[in-house]
């Protein structure tokens, strides 16, 4: 029977991440990708689009009551309705 001597992975040297506020922006070379022509789905972009202005809006929900409860101040309001935007009577 042979003896296997363990591989030991060596630690990864972790590089300082600098202290700076400066964004990077970064392009992908997609030189090499094939071409593709794909018609957009309007259902997936209607679904993409409900998805993220349900988003905006819970975030806009948490935000106002955050606010509120920061301030102390005590409401009824729903804010639910303040921030819906779907029965606007222009």
């Amino acid at each position: 029977m042979t003896q296997v001597e363990p591989v030991i992975a060596p630690e990864p040297v972790s590089e300082p991440i600098p202290e700076t506020d400066e964004l990077d922006e970064y392009k992908i070379d997609t030189s090499e990708l094939p071409d593709y022509e794909h018609p957009p789905n309007a259902l997936s972009i209607y679904k993409v689009y409900e998805f993220l202005n349900t988003k905006i809006k819970e975030t806009m929900i948490e935000d106002i009551r955050g606010i509120f409860t920061s301030k102390k101040i005590k409401t009824k309001l729903d804010f639910s309705e303040v921030v819906d935007d779907e029965d606007l009577d222009e």
